[in-house]
């Protein structure tokens, strides 16, 4: 049976949050479905001060969680790239059914991405000033007529989409960068791990050629011993003729 998926960096980050501080999990759900409500409520005509301040919500509730991440990584820091993800896979609560279900029960395996909301998923992820409430009409004069105002609807309905599009462009290339950012850190990694390798073979390779050259003095060491050894043979032979044909000199009565 095949093994389950491990998570990304930002996936387990988010699962431990979940397991870890579930209190503040719940918060950033409701904050979201709050976030949700408001945002329906709005695009119905409804006041933008409740948009506004639904938006502030769920932007705090994951800042607190963010702050709660950067607080459990056990074995180091987590990366500001990996920082950056987990934010947007909290944002994404707010917009992403499934992603609100695997953050609840601390199951994600990849980190997800804020979609669905418009603008305002964009304006949740990013601590950057107050932007225009959208919806929030301006006040116009009694005596303006109906085709005018239709007018003025439609175009304030395409700027707002030029907007839209303009920070999913804005938010997908800084997602981009900090994605290549890392990809550079994972890269320097395994180069000075390869350099680590390379100096271990080189150390490797110098042990073997010291050990060489011990055998080959070693070898030539032996070869004189085997020289001298013969020549004491040969000494000893010669030595043992020479007895042997003393004593049959002797043997035989020759002179002495």
């Amino acid at each position: 049976m095949r093994g389950l998926a491990k998570p990304s960096a930002a996936a387990w980050l988010v699962n431990q949050l979940a397991r870890r501080h579930p209190e503040e999990v719940g918060e950033l759900l409701g904050a979201g479905a709050g976030l949700r409500r408001a945002h329906q409520a709005a695009l119905a005509g409804g006041g933008a001060p409740a948009l506004a301040a639904a938006t502030d919500g769920e932007r705090r509730a994951v800042g607190r969680l963010l702050q709660r991440a950067r607080e459990l990584e056990g074995e180091g820091a987590p990366s500001e790239a990996t920082l950056a993800r987990v934010r947007e896979t909290l944002h994404a609560a707010a917009s992403d059914e499934e992603a609100r279900e695997l953050i609840e029960r601390g199951r994600l395996v990849r980190e997800r991405r804020a979609v669905g909301l418009g603008p305002l998923a964009f304006a949740a992820s990013t601590p950057s000033p107050p932007h225009p409430r959208p919806a929030e009409p301006r006040p116009q004069p009694a005596r303006l007529d109906a085709a005018a105002e239709r007018d003025r609807a439609r175009r304030l309905a395409a700027a707002q989409r030029a907007v839209e599009a303009a920070r999913r462009d804005a938010e997908a290339a800084r997602v981009a960068h900090e994605e290549r950012e890392e990809d550079h850190r994972l890269a320097l990694a395994e180069r000075e791990a390869a350099e680590e390798e390379r100096e271990r073979a080189r150390q490797a390779v110098r042990r073997a050629e010291e050990a060489v050259d011990a055998a080959r003095g070693a070898e030539k060491e032996a070869r004189a011993r085997a020289r001298e050894e013969r020549r004491r043979r040969d000494a000893a032979a010669a030595a043992l003729l020479a007895a042997e044909d003393e004593v049959q000199r002797l043997d035989t009565g020759g002179p002495g």
